[in-house]
């Protein structure tokens, strides 16, 4: 198959056509060829909408300018489809009379307003446009019940087909926060900071300048984490047959008075960064499936409409003015400021945590974006051919230098007092390896949510933890398990055993590959309670923290209460584990013509290593097989000069192979150690969400009636210990083929 020409590669290609394109455009403007009745010619339905068409979809900005907006897929009036879309209709938006239709490129220009790249798009005519954010980008997600009363619009500028993604650190978000019915909360614009790009099967803080993806520090003064929490994770060409997804993380402060932070990925991503060539990108089916016609693209199912936002979380805190201005990246400046944006933010208190429901709460019109069939297609794709629209690749946008200006000192109104929001239950700082069990607040109403936050200090390479939390049932009763800030639904997977009538109840979750394992201080994730009567309880949780392979990791808990003060409680005292001393392999003499091929074979994390199946194979024959006993080790003898593969396969672990040349006689050539994944309850060569299920469906339950395959690690129980196995070989395939 050709390979697709990348498509910034393509652009700049088509440069200079378009420069004479350009000028014979003009000569027949001249003429008089392109006036406003030789516009609607003929039927235009079914087919790619012209650029007039395109141009009548406009609005105007707070600064009086003109804009393009959102359109539909297919133009309502004409009948022709455009080549890209814009997400959830903004006139659903309970505010929409307010806010009107978005300014697309608003905010950009303001940032630009300094600076000589802000220019007009040719592609618009007098149309105002970013060009440094093309008009394509721009994605609206509306919903009108956050369940917590509220209703948003966010106008997110996220291309995904373009390198620029992978180098610019700072894109478009305006979000408009309105109560159910109507009255206006927040309507601000800036500049969002999405910290630093890197590849998606890499750790944050990977060495990304050697993929030609810009690293930079945010400089934002985010206080949420002490570690920075923004960055992006793009596929690239040598990560795309890991895994395809593409995950943005943000931080927002509008003049300190509204904070926020969230995640948007694209599921479905259409297009990878080279990691040779900053300025090129590729078809993602390029690496995914090579069986499909990426000339199509949007016949394949990778077309990067698939998008979600989740865990948006929000601090507001405004005693002061609800209008005042700032810069484009939040920071106060005067009215008449050059680039200066006025902001609204109602005199009022509100924080929220991380949450998986606000993404369900944009399913309908976020997390399965369409295109929408062109009319009498009869179709769920539009057809083949349908363009790409690719756009140059033009210079990051920073923010301005310079220090950075303080908010004024707001001026309280005596006829606003903002509800106080209750302090969480204190907790002393822990000093080595912890779990606080945070009650927030304290003490409350019969029928008030109380949350418990799980919070992991001082920890080092956790990647799953499992909990089992008591209270009073009389006093509390669970309802609800909330994602955290280290576990969420997108990377891990979650195992809840529900409230039980005792008041214990039983959760756990582990990260998913290519998530990394956690080290630091932060929310795991947080259990929901309601007050059902009134007293005092406990809340007292026993927890097991494992590392990737799933061993057990120190962890001391430090319990709190509703009503009452923290008691801490000491680790429990570990019986250690004795690990049998291998048996040395016996001391061979092989034939002075002949090679000796020794190594041994392990399960990721099982009490030993018997039972693997070990052969040596060439030209796809096996001319020995081996089983090993407890120490793991194998032997082939008598092996003459020749390339072999040495494979490996045991039980609910996935097969592993080594290649071997034997260049010589008489040698004894050592493997070493080679360990087997672990995580295929069902043996079908792949780590995948049944197998991760299984263990689910069986948590904390001994083997029989437990059935055996979901005991990973053959301990006899189903935990956490199996999760983080599945979890850290999520998606693996065999045969892994090691080097």
């Amino acid at each position: 198959m050709t390979k697709p020409m990348g498509l910034l590669q393509a652009m700049v290609r088509n440069r200079y056509r378009l420069i004479i394109m350009s000028t014979v455009l003009a000569v027949l403007a001249l003429l008089g060829a392109t006036a406003a009745g030789a516009q609607n010619t003929g039927s235009i339905a079914g087919q790619a909408c012209p650029d007039w068409v395109h141009n009548l979809w406009v609005t105007t900005g707070p600064d009086g300018k003109t804009y393009p907006t959102w359109h539909p897929p297919v133009d309502p009036t004409y009948g022709c489809y455009f080549t890209h879309e814009h997400g959830a209709d903004p006139r659903q938006f309970v505010g929409f009379a307010s806010t009107g239709m978005p300014a697309f490129g608003y905010t950009g220009n303001m940032a630009a307003a300094t600076d000589p790249g802000a220019a007009t798009d040719p592609h618009h005519g007098t149309v105002i446009q970013n060009t440094a954010e093309p008009h394509e980008g721009f994605k609206v997600y509306v919903t009108n019940n956050d369940l917590n009363g509220r209703a948003w619009m966010l106008i997110f500028h996220q291309g995904s087909r373009g390198a620029r993604r992978a180098l610019v650190q700072f894109h478009a978000l305006d979000i408009y926060m309105y109560t159910q019915t109507g009255q206006k909360l927040v309507e601000v614009r800036r500049m969002a900071d999405f910290g630093y790009g890197s590849p998606n099967c890499a750790a944050p803080g990977d060495a990304t300048p050697g993929y030609g993806i810009v690293f930079s520090s945010s400089g934002s003064g985010y206080d949420f984490n002490r570690h920075q929490y923004q960055r992006r994770f793009i596929p690239t060409t040598d990560c795309a047959t890991t895994t395809p997804y593409e995950t943005w993380t943000f931080v927002y402060d509008i003049a300190g008075v509204f904070k926020a932070r969230g995640l948007f990925d694209i599921d479905n991503a259409s297009t990878v960064f080279n990691v040779n060539s900053p300025t090129e990108v590729r078809y993602m089916c390029e690496f995914r499936n090579p069986n499909e016609d990426c000339a199509s693209f949007w016949n394949t199912r990778w077309s990067g409409n698939k998008r979600a936002i989740s865990g948006f979380v929000q601090d507001v805190n405004n005693p002061g003015p609800t209008e005042f201005h700032t810069d484009a990246y939040g920071r106060p400046v005067a009215a008449n400021a050059q680039g200066a944006i006025k902001q609204f933010v109602a005199n009022t208190s509100w924080k929220t945590e991380p949450c998986y429901c606000n993404r369900d709460t944009f399913r309908a019109f976020a997390d399965y974006l369409y295109h929408g069939d062109p009319p009498g297609a009869g179709q769920t794709s539009l057809p083949d051919g349908f363009p790409v629209g690719a756009w140059a690749l033009t210079y990051p946008v920073q923010a301005p230098s310079g220090p950075t200006p303080q908010p004024p000192t707001p001026t309280p109104d005596p006829s606003q007092t903002p509800d106080p929001t209750p302090d969480p239950s204190p907790t002393p700082e822990p000093t080595g390896p912890t779990l606080i069990v945070e009650v927030d607040p304290a003490s409350a109403n019969v029928g008030d949510m109380v949350d418990v936050h799980l919070k992991l200090a001082n920890v080092q390479n956790v990647y799953g933890l499992q909990t089992q939390c008591s209270v009073d049932p009389a006093v509390l009763t669970g309802t609800q398990l909330q994602d955290g800030v280290i576990f969420n639904q997108s990377n891990s997977y979650f195992v809840n055993k529900g409230f039980q009538p005792d008041g214990k109840w039983t959760t756990g979750a582990s990260l998913l590959q290519p998530s990394m394992p956690f080290s630091g201080s932060d929310i795991a994730y947080a259990l929901y309670y309601t007050v059902a009567g009134a007293g005092n309880s406990s809340v007292t949780c026993t927890a097991l923290a494992v590392d990737k392979d799933g061993k057990e990791l120190p962890l001391t808990v430090m319990n709190g209460s509703f009503n009452g003060a923290v008691v801490v409680t000491p680790p429990p005292t570990e019986t250690p584990t004795v690990t049998p001393e291998p048996t040395e392999p016996p001391t061979l003499t092989p034939p002075p013509t002949l090679t000796t091929i020794t190594g041994k074979m392990t399960y990721q994390n099982g009490p030993d290593n018997a039972d693997i199946t070990v052969q040596l194979v060439t030209n796809e024959t096996v001319l020995a097989t081996i089983t090993t006993g407890a120490d793991g080790m194998y032997t082939f003898t008598d092996v003459a000069p020749g390339v072999y593969g040495v494979t490996a396969i045991g039980m609910h672990h996935l097969r592993i192979g080594k290649m071997v040349t034997v260049t010589e006689g008489g040698q004894v050539i050592d493997l070493g150690t080679l360990i087997l994944p672990g995580g295929d309850t069902d043996d079908n060569g792949v780590i995948d969400l049944g197998d991760a299920a299984l263990v689910g469906a069986n948590f904390d339950l001994p083997v029989n009636p437990a059935p055996a395959n979901a005991d990973i690690n053959m301990d006899g129980l189903i935990n956490i210990r199996d999760l983080a196995i599945i979890g850290g070989n999520f998606n693996l395939a065999a045969p892994i083929i090691l080097q």
